[in-house]
């Protein structure tokens, strides 16, 4: 007797986050190379007052939060995969426009080059809310992890892109010919399988063929490009490992160009459509409300030691390298913990590992106060990336149960925009603190953490003395 093979219903998700994952890992990496490097990029550019260097990480963000409803509300239009193209277009504009400045010793012009890049990180960031809005309420929190799991290969890709470049008199070219060829046969293999190919006998041998002589040939190229980039501005520092950031987000649109969502709804559809609640009755519920304060906890306080950090290592005789190399091992305790971040929510709950989160944010801040040597940066670094997964990726699944699919695009965008815009205000404010208090700048950052993460603590015990934990329908 034939069975009937069990149809997955959440395959069409599974497909869109593994294609989100790759996009976030090239395009991703815009963000760490940006924020490890937009902090002292401001110092070199600046006289002999500091007091803006961290201007233009703040502007990035801000860049992000202007962009983030905006965003949204293109791709409500013209459909997810065309904004995201979209994004990358404009994070490949502002790659360009920071290099240019960087090698002019433009200040201001820097300063719109990262509002750009902000702008097209801005479609990044709604990768793992595309990612949820397929697939069932149990796969959601693993979709999002699934997404900002891509970001644990961004935490690798972008610090590295940025150490390999950042000093263009340097005679090595060698790692560029694996990292060019690894990267064209990782997105060649995950393309071919969401398309089909590696399934079949026949499709897999021609698709294999195929990106084999790819590889081959991003071998024998990627030490001429990658040449070709460092010695345009040489000797200028900083400018070639912005520019080399837009051969990573064209990676990224390959993949991107893949995706499959549901097409964008016409005029008349727009029209009859029933738009849900005004988007203030959303917002008004104790959960959306919790969630939103908890996302901008974690988030705004991350970027808010992590921006410091640099300047601050600084600061205490560390290189460049060496602050690039703690942004790295932060960005991998990001996003390295999505892998099971998903399950242990379905376990657990999301409150409870938004309140582990928390805590991990103050252990960072603990560790950071008992001394300054490169291990208590690096420690308070990788336990900053650690509460910043748990406490954003839970209340980012909180937050997906305060709409319905119609509200989607103005809850999302509302979220960001909030989000972003004091994601902003706290990258200004790390370089006025260090700024302010001089030596004791590095302790004022920290000691800042312990009152913003005890009202977090109190809005989620706030949450369980309100209505009982139901999802919108």
């Amino acid at each position: 007797m034939s069975t009937i093979p069990a149809v997955d219903l959440n395959a069409s998700a599974k497909r869109n986050a593994l294609l989100l994952a790759t996009a976030q890992a090239f395009c991703g990496a815009s963000a760490p190379i940006s924020i490890a490097l937009g902090g002292l990029v401001g110092m070199y550019l600046l006289g002999d007052d500091k007091a803006l260097a961290t201007v233009p990480v703040a502007i990035y963000n801000l860049g992000v939060a202007l962009a983030a409803l905006p965003a949204a509300m293109l791709m409500g239009r013209f459909g997810r995969r065309n904004g995201f193209i979209s994004g990358a277009c404009v994070g490949i504009c502002g790659a360009i426009v920071s290099s240019f400045a960087i090698f002019r010793g433009d200040f201001f012009l820097f300063c719109i080059g990262m509002a750009l890049t902000g702008c097209g990180g801005a479609f990044t960031q709604q990768y793992r809310f595309a990612a949820a809005d397929q697939g069932d309420f149990e796969f959601q929190p693993k979709a999002i992890s699934w997404v900002l799991a891509g970001g644990i290969f961004a935490a690798i890709v972008g610090p590295q892109t940025a150490i390999y470049f950042i000093n263009p008199t340097s005679p090595d070219f060698d790692l560029a010919a694996p990292y060019f060829a690894t990267a064209v046969v990782v997105t060649g293999f995950i393309v071919a399988y969401v398309r089909g190919a590696i399934g079949q006998t026949s499709s897999c041998i021609k698709a294999v063929a195929a990106i084999v002589a790819a590889g081959l040939i991003a071998f024998w190229v990627g030490p001429h490009i990658a040449g070709f980039v460092r010695e345009l501005f040489s000797p200028i520092e900083f400018a070639a490992a912005y520019l080399a950031s837009a051969i990573l987000l064209m990676f990224g649109m390959a993949a991107l160009s893949q995706l499959k969502f549901d097409a964008p709804p016409t005029n008349e559809q727009r029209k009859q459509a029933d738009t849900g609640r005004p988007l203030g009755q959303i917002m008004m519920q104790p959960r959306f409300i919790v969630s939103v304060i908890c996302a901008v906890g974690s988030f705004a306080l991350m970027s808010f030691v992590m921006t410091g950090a640099p300047l601050a290592m600084k600061l205490c005789g560390f290189s460049p390298d060496d602050s690039t190399l703690g942004i790295q091992w932060h960005v991998m305790a990001m996003f390295g913990p999505s892998f099971f971040t998903g399950n242990l929510i379905n376990r657990f709950g999301k409150e409870r590992i938004v309140t582990i989160g928390m805590i991990l944010l103050l252990a960072c801040s603990t560790v950071a106060l008992m001394g300054i040597s490169l291990t208590n940066f690096y420690v308070a670094l990788i336990l900053l990336g650690f509460g910043w997964n748990f406490g954003f990726i839970g209340a980012t699944s909180m937050l997906t149960e305060t709409y319905r699919p119609q509200e989607r695009a103005k809850a999302q965008g509302a979220n960001d925009l909030i989000l972003f815009g004091l994601v902003a205000f706290g990258s200004f404010m790390s370089g006025q603190t260090l700024n302010a208090f001089g030596a004791d700048g590095w302790n004022a950052i920290n000691y800042t953490v312990f009152p913003i993460v005890g009202m977090c603590l109190l809005s989620l015990l706030w949450l369980r003395f309100q209505s009982p934990n139901v999802a919108v329908q």
